[in-house]
Protein backbone atom coordinates (compact mmCIF):
# COMPACT_ATOMS: atom_id res chain seq x y z
CA UNK A 1 0.00 0.00 0.00
CA UNK A 2 2.33 2.04 0.40
CA UNK A 3 4.35 2.07 -2.67
CA UNK A 4 0.97 2.10 -4.21
CA UNK A 5 0.45 5.63 -2.11
CA UNK A 6 3.56 6.95 -3.39
CA UNK A 7 3.30 5.89 -7.10
CA UNK A 8 0.08 7.76 -7.04
CA UNK A 9 2.10 10.56 -5.47
CA UNK A 10 4.50 10.73 -8.02
CA UNK A 11 1.76 9.77 -10.84
CA UNK A 12 -0.08 13.40 -9.69
CA UNK A 13 3.64 15.65 -9.51
CA UNK A 14 4.35 14.26 -12.49
CA UNK A 15 0.69 15.32 -13.83
CA UNK A 16 0.81 18.74 -12.29
CA UNK A 17 4.15 19.61 -13.95
CA UNK A 18 2.89 18.63 -17.31
CA UNK A 19 -0.22 20.49 -16.79
CA UNK A 20 2.19 23.81 -15.82
CA UNK A 21 4.79 23.54 -18.70
CA UNK A 22 1.75 23.07 -21.36
CA UNK A 23 -0.03 26.13 -19.69
CA UNK A 24 3.32 27.97 -20.09
CA UNK A 25 3.60 27.05 -23.41
CA UNK A 26 0.34 28.98 -24.04
CA UNK A 27 -1.54 25.34 -24.76
CA UNK A 28 -4.81 26.89 -22.61
CA UNK A 29 -5.12 30.06 -23.85
CA UNK A 30 -7.82 31.13 -25.62
CA UNK A 31 -7.64 30.95 -29.23
CA UNK A 32 -8.40 34.12 -29.99
CA UNK A 33 -4.74 35.14 -27.52
CA UNK A 34 -3.02 33.01 -29.61
CA UNK A 35 -4.29 34.69 -33.13
CA UNK A 36 -3.84 38.11 -31.39
CA UNK A 37 -0.17 36.82 -30.85
CA UNK A 38 0.33 35.61 -34.31
CA UNK A 39 -1.01 38.98 -36.60
CA UNK A 40 1.43 40.75 -34.21
CA UNK A 41 4.71 39.18 -34.73
CA UNK A 42 3.40 39.15 -38.47
CA UNK A 43 2.97 42.34 -38.59
CA UNK A 44 6.39 42.73 -36.56
CA UNK A 45 7.44 40.55 -39.64
CA UNK A 46 6.02 42.67 -42.40
CA UNK A 47 3.56 40.00 -42.98
CA UNK A 48 0.66 42.10 -44.18
CA UNK A 49 -1.82 39.61 -45.49
CA UNK A 50 -0.86 36.68 -42.77
CA UNK A 51 -1.45 39.33 -40.11
CA UNK A 52 -5.52 40.27 -41.71
CA UNK A 53 -6.00 36.07 -40.97
CA UNK A 54 -4.89 35.99 -37.52
CA UNK A 55 -6.79 39.69 -36.81
CA UNK A 56 -9.68 38.10 -38.12
CA UNK A 57 -9.52 34.92 -36.38
CA UNK A 58 -9.46 36.82 -33.29
CA UNK A 59 -12.76 38.70 -34.33
CA UNK A 60 -14.01 35.53 -35.03
CA UNK A 61 -13.18 33.90 -31.78
CA UNK A 62 -13.14 36.56 -29.43
CA UNK A 63 -16.06 37.41 -27.38
CA UNK A 64 -16.29 41.22 -26.73
CA UNK A 65 -18.51 41.01 -24.01
CA UNK A 66 -16.01 38.87 -21.97
CA UNK A 67 -13.67 41.02 -20.06
CA UNK A 68 -10.73 39.02 -20.69
CA UNK A 69 -11.20 39.13 -24.43
CA UNK A 70 -12.07 42.94 -25.06
CA UNK A 71 -8.96 44.78 -25.63
CA UNK A 72 -7.48 41.64 -27.83
CA UNK A 73 -10.98 42.31 -30.02
CA UNK A 74 -11.30 46.21 -30.29
CA UNK A 75 -7.29 45.84 -30.57
CA UNK A 76 -7.76 43.29 -33.58
CA UNK A 77 -10.54 45.56 -35.27
CA UNK A 78 -7.97 48.96 -35.18
CA UNK A 79 -5.11 46.91 -36.33
CA UNK A 80 -6.80 45.52 -39.67
CA UNK A 81 -7.82 48.93 -39.99
CA UNK A 82 -3.55 49.94 -39.70
CA UNK A 83 -2.71 46.66 -41.81
CA UNK A 84 -5.22 47.91 -44.67
CA UNK A 85 -3.24 51.22 -44.33
CA UNK A 86 0.12 49.44 -44.73
CA UNK A 87 -1.76 47.62 -47.99
CA UNK A 88 -2.65 50.19 -49.51
CA UNK A 89 -6.70 49.74 -48.91
CA UNK A 90 -7.85 53.00 -47.32
CA UNK A 91 -11.65 51.97 -47.79
CA UNK A 92 -11.22 48.75 -45.39
CA UNK A 93 -9.08 50.66 -43.28
CA UNK A 94 -12.00 53.06 -42.76
CA UNK A 95 -14.59 50.39 -42.20
CA UNK A 96 -12.05 48.41 -39.82
CA UNK A 97 -11.81 51.57 -38.02
CA UNK A 98 -15.27 52.19 -37.58
CA UNK A 99 -16.31 49.14 -36.29
CA UNK A 100 -13.86 49.04 -33.96
CA UNK A 101 -14.32 52.32 -32.91
CA UNK A 102 -18.37 51.44 -32.15
CA UNK A 103 -17.04 48.20 -29.93
CA UNK A 104 -14.07 50.83 -28.28
CA UNK A 105 -17.28 53.30 -27.32
CA UNK A 106 -20.09 51.01 -26.18
CA UNK A 107 -20.45 50.95 -22.25
CA UNK A 108 -19.17 48.04 -20.03
CA UNK A 109 -19.26 47.26 -16.54
CA UNK A 110 -15.32 46.68 -16.64
CA UNK A 111 -13.42 49.24 -17.87
CA UNK A 112 -10.99 48.15 -20.98
CA UNK A 113 -7.61 49.14 -22.06
CA UNK A 114 -7.16 52.58 -23.70
CA UNK A 115 -4.02 53.56 -25.36
CA UNK A 116 -2.52 56.97 -26.74
CA UNK A 117 -2.80 54.64 -29.80
CA UNK A 118 -6.46 54.50 -29.52
CA UNK A 119 -7.04 57.51 -28.57
CA UNK A 120 -5.28 58.69 -32.20
CA UNK A 121 -7.43 55.55 -33.98
CA UNK A 122 -10.69 57.02 -32.19
CA UNK A 123 -9.57 60.71 -33.67
CA UNK A 124 -9.12 59.50 -37.34
CA UNK A 125 -12.35 57.96 -37.20
CA UNK A 126 -14.18 61.23 -36.10
CA UNK A 127 -11.93 63.28 -38.06
CA UNK A 128 -13.58 60.80 -41.31
CA UNK A 129 -17.07 61.47 -40.25
CA UNK A 130 -16.08 65.17 -39.88
CA UNK A 131 -16.49 65.66 -36.32
CA UNK A 132 -12.85 68.30 -35.88
CA UNK A 133 -14.00 69.08 -31.97
CA UNK A 134 -14.27 65.29 -30.53
CA UNK A 135 -11.14 64.41 -32.81
CA UNK A 136 -9.13 66.93 -30.96
CA UNK A 137 -10.50 65.69 -28.10
CA UNK A 138 -9.59 62.45 -28.25
CA UNK A 139 -6.11 63.78 -29.70
CA UNK A 140 -5.51 65.37 -26.29
CA UNK A 141 -6.61 62.73 -24.15
CA UNK A 142 -4.17 60.08 -26.32
CA UNK A 143 -1.50 62.87 -25.12
CA UNK A 144 -2.59 62.80 -21.83
CA UNK A 145 -1.49 59.21 -22.10
CA UNK A 146 1.02 58.19 -19.41
CA UNK A 147 2.81 55.98 -22.19
CA UNK A 148 2.90 58.10 -25.78
CA UNK A 149 3.90 55.78 -27.97
CA UNK A 150 2.35 57.81 -31.21
CA UNK A 151 3.52 61.23 -30.16
CA UNK A 152 4.52 62.47 -33.84
CA UNK A 153 0.87 60.88 -35.23
CA UNK A 154 -0.99 62.83 -32.64
CA UNK A 155 0.65 65.89 -33.39
CA UNK A 156 -0.21 66.12 -36.55
CA UNK A 157 -3.80 65.11 -35.90
CA UNK A 158 -4.33 67.95 -33.77
CA UNK A 159 -2.64 69.68 -36.22
CA UNK A 160 -5.20 68.45 -39.00
CA UNK A 161 -8.48 69.27 -36.52
CA UNK A 162 -7.01 72.66 -35.93
CA UNK A 163 -7.05 73.71 -39.37
CA UNK A 164 -10.20 72.23 -39.64
CA UNK A 165 -11.98 74.08 -36.84
CA UNK A 166 -10.10 77.13 -37.89
CA UNK A 167 -7.94 77.38 -34.95
CA UNK A 168 -4.97 78.91 -36.59
CA UNK A 169 -2.89 80.35 -34.17
CA UNK A 170 -3.20 76.42 -32.13
CA UNK A 171 -2.17 74.73 -35.27
CA UNK A 172 0.36 77.45 -35.76
CA UNK A 173 1.66 76.34 -32.58
CA UNK A 174 1.92 73.26 -32.57
CA UNK A 175 3.07 72.50 -35.96
CA UNK A 176 6.41 74.84 -35.29
CA UNK A 177 6.69 72.54 -32.26
CA UNK A 178 5.82 69.37 -34.99
CA UNK A 179 8.81 70.84 -37.84
CA UNK A 180 11.37 71.04 -34.79
CA UNK A 181 11.15 67.85 -33.81
CA UNK A 182 10.78 65.97 -37.14
CA UNK A 183 12.42 68.24 -39.59
CA UNK A 184 12.47 65.78 -41.98
CA UNK A 185 8.51 65.54 -42.77
CA UNK A 186 8.13 67.53 -46.28
CA UNK A 187 4.45 67.30 -45.68
CA UNK A 188 4.85 68.96 -42.59
CA UNK A 189 6.72 72.11 -44.21
CA UNK A 190 3.77 72.36 -47.11
CA UNK A 191 1.36 72.56 -44.31
CA UNK A 192 3.78 74.97 -42.52
CA UNK A 193 3.59 77.46 -45.21
CA UNK A 194 -0.17 76.97 -45.50
CA UNK A 195 -0.20 78.13 -42.08
CA UNK A 196 1.84 81.11 -42.41
CA UNK A 197 -1.03 82.81 -45.08
CA UNK A 198 -3.75 82.50 -42.15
Amino acid sequence: MRRTGRLILVILIAAVAALFALWRLGVFRPASEKAYDRAVKAIEEEKYEDAVTYLEAVLEKADPDEDDQIDHYIEAGYLLGDVSMQLGDENAANAYYKKAYAEDMKEREAPHKVTATNYLRRSRVLMDEGDYEAALEAVTQGLSCADVTCERELWYAEIICNENLHNWEQAKTRMQQYIEAYPDDANAWKDWEFLQTR
